[in-house]
């Protein structure tokens, strides 16, 4: 009889493999418990789900030391939990159980190219809260599951360590990992349908769909300018963006929201005929100056039809059978909109397939469908009772009609993102590829609450991500980072980072002044693009603020752990203020994250640029001040030979950037690609194991700078374009004649690579200006402005720096003036990376990334264009005098000046700055609170001319902050 059995199953199988390509995929699988063969003579277990075996294994019992028990049975106990959310347990005891034996499960399990390791909620979790996720297959020691998303099964084991699963192979459409399990006794739970009936979305068909994989990073225009972004403002935001070069850092998409349309929309005529008063070029010129910036376009488009806007109420009256009627036989208008009646397809091909037939037709790649909540309220609503009673529907299927509709006319290759909330978006799941996640605002704490879903269902959507928002943040924090010669807004940090580490979508929406300003985009430039992650758990976080996430990075030449330390702020009694407490310094033990205890680790922190050393067992987070928000951890497991521990290009350390890294054991070389950004400084930091020291480092076709530091060493490049670029790195070893001292001495080395590398001047000190006298100012010019192509601009740029130069002399005393004329200014052309006027105090920084050390104590023209910028002009008259005022601070009254310290503590803590006048016409938190530095520089500028911030001038100023004004009286002297 066994054997029939047997003869029957290798039948069945055989004929699955024929069919695997049409039925297998064709069909749904069932909502049923798996086939379950049990040998207890062999300890023989496989389980048959949906035409595949998707777990081979055996049960032993066995010592502690490995041994196998001969002669022990093995029961198998199994429950099944019928109905809606099927369940099956297989429990595997001992029959006659001995003291230190334990039972071993090993075996297969198998599933299609979708299935990935997990963990389910344990202990571990209370041990360590964070939020998990991985790019590319997990290995975390944590993980006790596999979730087959293709076919909505999971296979659990125990958790707390008493499961291991491993990556086995991925291949031919398959994926199988290693699984064992163990203890006194062993439990398997089996459940189909896993996020379809027992995480309750009953429209989650995984088998019908794939899940958007690319990266979804852009700018939407949403909460920055509601309805007040123009065509004047997109060609501002175009060229802001190919100036910043954030289109090759991966912000694809530019997407309009609720602005470009006809009164509210409400009908396809408002949708595609653009308000010609904000948009003279209507959807032709945007899509193509989109496009043209190297982006993608996106629209934003609505469900309900308000009879209050253009052609709606004609439409209505013309055809009523369109809409839902009360029982009264009069149009139901639900808070001020009429609801459309899906049943009737005359109304749906001319009030949606119309709109979405003409988007489709004018290009767009990105449609948010805003109104979720809104229709399906509506519908809802007790007076559409009768109409559902008398109708072949309900309102979640009259929702469901109308992504239906949208997604056949915009075809696979668009982007449909819902709007909003996961409640509402749940009904249209397997239509749209993302949804915002709540109400209006980001909220990153749904981010944690849903990661379960993001890489599964759909894309998570924090609704978009204002880098200088306040929720949650501190908004006076200043946070030191590598790439910046002064603290950035640690807001904009934090922020962008929690979408990268999210793996969600991260479409930033601030004003166009916020991205001018370098300080406020860094933070930007290294959360982009996003790269896509199934997640690592399989429950909900919570909804809260949770402060480590960590994220696995799978990668074929190398595996790695993204560990993220965010400190969220305090909130104060009865205000919507945060403020940052500081964290202190906390050990953290790789266990605890689910990385092998017994190994050891190599630890780099991003912000800092700071190397932690080689560990075993745990390493220690240094404790976080009230400034720095964010701490961001590459860890490596450390090799014997060289390797890279972290780049500089992105928040993954490599994740984004590393396309193969290779070590070569004969010739001893490490070697690689990486993709990198143009005038993007770009740092890898190597791991020099005792015995190797570098001999030479090569890239081809770019300068290059290497600093060894300690165990090691460090590349430093600015890329001369977007691309890729080929990377080398030769070393020598050294034994007992070759001192461990004297291979941390090794001298600096520049190069420029090609085949081979060769001596050259670094990067750093790119020509040597000529020196003028302009207005008594000592002037280092870049020679690009006196002669060759750029002549006429520079000439042109000088005329208007004198200009300047020439206003200061008339406004200052005769004292001050002396003195200020004793600091210097430096102005390029166009200087690769800077791109604010700035001054540089300190030598040190400027050295450390790769810029010109003559540059230190000056005031700093990056790029002499922004001289002549209108818009310039009229936010910042006074932009020469307030670079100026730095200078005279550091040089004349220190950065220390106590007085100076002590009036802006004071100011700020008044609150008098929090909401002021900003030249638009916008109340904003004045850039003053920034720092003491630039509270005295702004108040210089109201004080001598004016300033873009209210107080705009002296009056102001002495009515606003009279303290400030009688300390610019000492420092300046009075004004006649």
């Amino acid at each position: 009889m066994r054997r029939c059995l047997v003869t029957v199953v290798i039948v069945i199988l055989t004929a699955g493999i024929c069919l695997a390509v049409t039925e297998l995929e064709a069909e749904p699988p069932a909502n049923a418990p798996a086939k379950v063969e049990w040998s207890e003579e062999k300890g023989r277990l496989s389980l048959r789900y949906h035409g595949m075996l998707i777990l081979d294994a055996t049960v032993r019992a066995e010592k502690a030391d490995g041994d196998v028990i001969e002669g022990i049975v093995v029961n198998l106990e199994p429950t099944i939990t019928s109905g809606e959310k099927v369940e099956q347990r297989l429990k595997f005891v001992a029959a006659k159980p001995r003291e230190g034996v334990k039972l071993i499960l090993r075996g297969t399990v198998t599933g299609s190219e979708e299935a990935f390791g997990a963990e389910t909620f344990s202990e571990a979790q209370k041990c360590f809260p964070y939020v998990r996720n991985s790019v590319g297959l997990s290995r975390n020691l944590r993980n006790n599951a596999v979730y087959d998303r293709r076919w909505d099964w999971v296979l659990i084991g125990s958790g707390d360590g008493r499961t291991r699963i491993q990556p086995k192979t991925d291949e031919d459409r398959r994926r199988t990992f290693t699984f064992e399990s163990k203890g006194e006794g062993i439990e398997l739970i089996f459940r189909p349908r896993f996020y379809q009936r027992h995480k309750n979305l009953p429209y989650f068909e995984p088998w019908t769909y794939k899940v958007w994989e690319g990266s979804l990073t852009g700018y939407c225009t949403w909460w920055a300018y509601r309805g007040g972004f123009t065509q004047e403002t997109l060609d501002a935001m175009l060229e802001l963006f190919v100036e910043k070069h954030l289109p090759d850092f991966g912000y694809d998409y530019m997407q309009f929201d609720d602005t470009y349309q006809q009164g509210n929309g409400s009908c396809p005529e408002n949708w595609l005929n653009w308000d010609k008063r904000k948009f003279p070029g209507g959807w032709k010129y945007s899509i193509k100056a989109i496009r043209d910036a190297g982006m993608k376009p996106g629209i934003w488009v609505h469900r309900v039809h308000r009879p209050s806007d253009p052609h709606v109420a004609d439409i209505a009256r013309e055809h009523p059978d369109w809409f839902v009627h009360k029982s009264d036989g009069s149009l139901l208008t639900h808070r001020g909109f009429h609801v459309l009646n899906t049943t009737n397809e005359e109304a749906v091909d001319n009030m949606v397939r119309k709109l979405y037939s003409g988007l489709s037709k004018q290009g767009w790649d990105y449609v948010k469908i805003d109104g979720t909540g809104d229709l399906l309220r509506a519908y809802q609503n007790a007076e559409c009772a009768e109409f559902f009673e008398n109708n072949p529907t309900t309102p979640e299927q009259s929702l469901r009609k109308w992504d239906i509709v949208a997604r056949e006319e915009l075809g696979p290759d668009v982007y449909i993102l819902a709007c909003h909330t996961v409640g509402n978006a749940r009904h249209v799941i397997g239509l749209v590829n993302g949804a915002r996640l709540s109400n209006d605002g980001f909220q990153p704490r749904t981010l944690a609450q849903y990661n379960f879903m993001e890489g599964v269902v759909w894309r998570n959507d924090p609704d978009h991500c204002d880098v200088l928002g306040e929720w949650l943040m501190d908004t006076d924090a200043m946070m030191p980072v590598f790439a910046m010669d002064a603290p950035v807004p640690a807001r904009t940090i934090i922020r962008p980072a929690i979408c990268a580490m999210a793996g969600g979508v991260l479409m930033v929406s601030d004003k166009l002044e916020v991205y001018q300003d370098d300080r406020n985009i860094e933070g930007m430039k290294r959360s982009a693009p996003v790269l896509f992650t199934v997640p690592g758990q399989l429950y909900s976080c919570g909804r809260r603020p949770v402060s480590w996430w960590l994220q696995e990075i799978n990668r074929p030449f190398d595996h790695w752990s993204v560990l993220a330390r965010i400190q969220w702020g305090a909130k104060e009694k009865d205000k919507h203020v945060y403020h940052f407490k500081g964290t202190p310094e906390q050990e953290v033990k790789f266990a605890d994250l689910g990385l092998p205890a017994d190994r050891e680790y190599l630890v780099f922190e991003f912000w800092t640029q700071t190397f932690l050393g080689k560990s075993k067992g745990s390493f220690t987070a240094p404790a976080q001040d009230m400034n720095n928000g964010l701490q961001v951890f590459a860890i490596r497991e450390a090799r014997t030979y060289p390797w890279i521990i972290s780049t500089s290009r992105h928040i993954s350390q490599g994740g984004v950037d590393l396309l193969e890294v290779k070590w070569n054991d004969r010739k001893n070389t490490l070697s690689g690609s990486s993709s990198v950004v143009k005038e993007d400084p770009y740092l890898m930091t190597f791991y020099v194991p005792e015995g190797f020291r570098v001999k030479t480092a090569e890239v081809d076709g770019e300068d290059m700078e290497t600093e060894k530091l300690g165990r090691t060493a460090i590349v430093r490049l600015i890329p001369s374009a977007t691309g890729r670029v080929s990377w080398k790195i030769s070393f020598s070893t050294y034994g007992p004649a070759c001192s461990e001292h004297e291979q941390l001495r090794q001298p600096e080395t520049k190069s420029k690579s090609h085949a081979k590398p060769v001596t050259t001047k670094s990067k750093a000190v790119r020509f040597d200006p000529v020196v003028q006298q302009i207005e008594g100012w000592t002037v280092h010019v870049d020679p690009q402005l006196l002669e060759g192509e750029h002549s006429e601009h520079g000439a042109r740029a000088l005329k208007m720096l004198a200009n300047h130069l020439q206003r200061i002399v008339i406004l200052l005393p005769e004292e001050q003036l002396a003195k200020m004329r004793k600091l210097e200014i430096w102005i390029e052309h166009h200087h690769p990376t800077l791109g604010a006027m700035q001054y540089h105090p300190n030598i040190g920084w400027l050295k450390s990334h790769g810029h010109d050390p003559r540059l230190a104590k000056k005031v700093h023209i990056p790029r002499a264009k922004s001289l002549l910028s209108r818009h310039q002009m009229i936010k910042h008259p006074a932009v020469v005098l307030h670079e100026l005022a730095h200078a005279y601070h550091d040089l004349y009254l220190s950065f220390d000046n106590p007085r100076i310290i002590e009036v802006y503590k004071k100011a700020k803590a008044a609150g008098i700055y929090e909401k002021v006048l900003l030249y638009t016409g916008r109340k904003v938190r004045h850039y003053g609170m920034t720092d003491h530095k630039e509270y005295f520089a702004e108040g210089t500028e109201a004080y001598f001319y004016r300033n873009d911030f209210y107080p705009f001038v002296r009056a102001e100023l002495k009515e606003h902050d009279p303290e400030l004004h009688d300390l610019l009286i000492d420092i300046w002297g009075p004004l006649q």
